[in-house]
């Protein structure tokens, strides 16, 4: 029997296929639920707790089909209630596939920690992927097990907005913990914002350092404003929620101090992008800095 259930964001349906209880280790797979229609831009995310001290160095999740590869899995930090992309994601995997009706492993290129609550594991899904039936050839799914009343995963369309899937219904899915606590290991953080645009800019090193963008949300153009301590290359560039690059809006020699660069809302192709979540990264020497920027149109 299946049970379709609405997705409001996606106009479309989450197929929910029951199945005989499938034990791994403290979870129980009692089933596979996947989407009728996938567009360019749906992806799940799973929310993974994180203590102080804590480290991941992947995820183990119930895979449907392995003729099914996702374009990509990303992560970013956050905190717990919903997904909202606050600082650049981590592309952690590219053309990712697994096992079918079975447990499968990706491990990341290094263990990631979070400075916030915890981490957002995101799966992109093929887009035109129909989920028809479970095992091989039956399109992209994910193994779930019974809910607790907790929320533990979002479904978006447009990588912006998250609908959370039924909190009777838990994601079949698992960090691999770190065990050792050696070096290596990348923490992730939410991005800093200030609430005074255009706050005066000093080439020191305290809090005003940080990049502002005047107007945020912006159309048809926004002034991003960032300092520098010291002269140095400098690459300023803009990136999409998926991590991939849009617009490079700086890659030369600065001086220390104040600076000043616009983005009207092109890509480097000079093609106007649609309306969503931007990033825009700042990268001198040691200094990484990152803002999230919103488009209207």
């Amino acid at each position: 029997m299946i049970r379709n259930q609405k997705i409001n964001i996606l106009v479309a349906l989450l197929c929910v296929v029951p199945l005989f209880s499938i034990s791994a280790k403290d979870l129980e797979v009692e089933g596979v639920f996947g989407l009728d229609n996938v567009s360019t831009d749906t992806e799940v995310a799973v929310w993974v707790p994180l203590s102080q001290g804590e480290a991941i160095e992947g995820i183990r999740w119930y895979n449907n089909d392995r003729m099914t590869v996702f374009p990509e899995v990303h992560v970013f930090a956050g905190r717990n209630g919903g997904p909202g992309f606050s600082d650049l994601p981590l592309v952690v995997g590219e053309s990712v596939s697994g096992l079918s009706s079975s447990w499968s492993d990706l491990f990341f290129p290094q263990p990631l920690a979070s400075e916030s609550e915890g981490l957002y594991i995101v799966f992109r899904l093929p887009e035109g992927s129909v989920f028809q039936s479970v095992g091989d050839g039956g399109g992209a799914g994910f193994g779930y097990s019974i809910g607790d009343g907790s929320r533990r995963s979002w479904i978006t369309g447009d990588g912006e907005h998250w609908d959370p899937v039924s909190s009777d219904i838990r994601l079949a899915a698992s960090a691999i913990m770190r065990v050792s606590k050696s070096a290596g290991v990348r923490t992730l953080r939410l991005a800093g914002e200030m609430d005074e645009p255009h706050k005066k800019l000093l080439p020191g090193g305290d809090a005003t350092n940080a990049m502002t963008a005047t107007p945020n949300p912006f159309n048809p153009l926004t002034e991003i404003c960032f300092s520098l301590d010291t002269r140095g290359i400098v690459e300023l560039t803009i990136f999409d929620v998926r991590g991939m690059r849009v617009r490079s809006l700086n890659s030369s020699v600065l001086n220390a101090g104040a600076h000043f660069r616009e983005w009207d809302g092109k890509n480097d192709q000079s093609h106007s992008v649609s309306s969503g979540v931007y990033f825009v990264r700042l990268k001198s020497g040691t200094k990484l800095e990152t803002l999230r920027l919103a488009l209207v149109r």
